[in-house]
């Protein structure tokens, strides 16, 4: 990468079709003829891309699950970035201007923009493989080379009234979020195998043989449990045999509640919500307005009639 303004890095060379960019201005492909073939070259704008993370870095806290509009363009456009330039020599210094964007930020929360960019270089404190927390779940390797990827799916639940939404992470080297409308409506997210939806060959990207799935939830005080609708949800996610964990809001702290068959879980009652018809608050008060009004009109036509004789 060249740090000159405007000038350019050029991560490699690439034949792969899919590395299509979707901004001109940050990405740009040449052809180069070399022996008699051509050959792909691809630059990518240092400044407009450290421009990128560092809006990136300000929307840290966003849910991938809700990016709409320009956010979630320019979120994809730094997915492509990191897709070109994984496992090339100028990988080092995309994480240079990660880390140099995003250094100093305490708190990085699952399923979020900084959890993505910047969850393998949080520090936490869990009692298995690092890679396998809320945050690291799907993150970008921290460096060239980093093949260390969480062989367990990962569940993450997601706070919504009194329950929970949850978002499916599988150990694969893409993030691609869908979703599916489970019986009430609920919105249930999930995470395909890669962008074509095939699975990838190397084996470390596979499901780990004891076949637990990591579920986090949001750290309380004292777990209710999941209600039936959310059981069978995990299951739809193949979430059954869990490893159940509590996390802090900065993603830092991970506290072990279950290992066990979900069904095994504490069920939770659902809460039903009630719609009441409020009460006219002013009604007492027109009440005793009239009354006023009744007695004032009645007083004046009995003056009347005892001062004229008549109504």
């Amino acid at each position: 990468m060249s740090s000159s303004s405007r000038e350019g890095f050029k991560p490699g060379k690439y034949s792969k079709s899919s590395s299509s960019h979707s901004s001109k201005s940050l990405i740009s492909k040449q052809i180069i003829t070399k022996g008699g073939h051509d050959e792909k070259s691809i630059d990518i704008d240092y400044d407009i891309l450290n421009d990128l993370v560092s809006e990136l870095r300000y929307n840290s806290h966003t849910s991938i699950n809700k990016l709409s509009g320009n956010l979630k363009k320019q979120f994809n456009e730094f997915k492509n970035v990191v897709d070109l330039v994984r496992d090339t020599n100028s990988y080092s210094i995309l994480v240079d201007i990660i880390t140099s964007n995003f250094d100093g930020m305490d708190e990085v929360i699952p399923g979020t923009i900084g959890a993505y960019c910047y969850g393998k270089f949080h520090n936490v404190s869990f009692d298995e493989d690092d890679v396998c927390t809320a945050v690291a779940a799907g993150a970008i390797p921290s460096y060239d080379g980093d093949t260390n990827i969480c062989k367990h799916n990962i569940v993450i639940a997601e706070s919504k009234g009194s329950g929970y939404r949850f978002s499916l992470i599988k150990p694969t080297k893409s993030r691609q979020t869908s979703s599916f409308d489970d019986d009430d409506g609920e919105s249930v997210y999930y995470t395909d195998n890669d962008e074509n939806g095939d699975d990838d060959e190397d084996s470390s990207y596979h499901t780990s043989s004891d076949g637990h799935t990591f579920v986090f939830i949001p750290m309380v005080d004292e777990f209710e449990g999941f209600s039936n609708r959310e059981k069978k949800n995990l299951m739809r996610l193949e979430a059954q045999n869990i490893k159940l964990y509590g996390f802090s809001d900065d993603g830092k702290n991970y506290h072990h509640i279950k290992t066990c068959h979900v069904n095994d879980i504490r069920t939770r009652k659902e809460k039903r919500r009630k719609f009441k018809t409020k009460s006219n608050d002013n009604t007492p008060i027109l009440l005793f307005g009239i009354v006023i009004i009744v007695l004032f009109v009645g007083g004046f036509l009995y003056a009347n009639k005892r001062r004229y004789g008549k109504m």
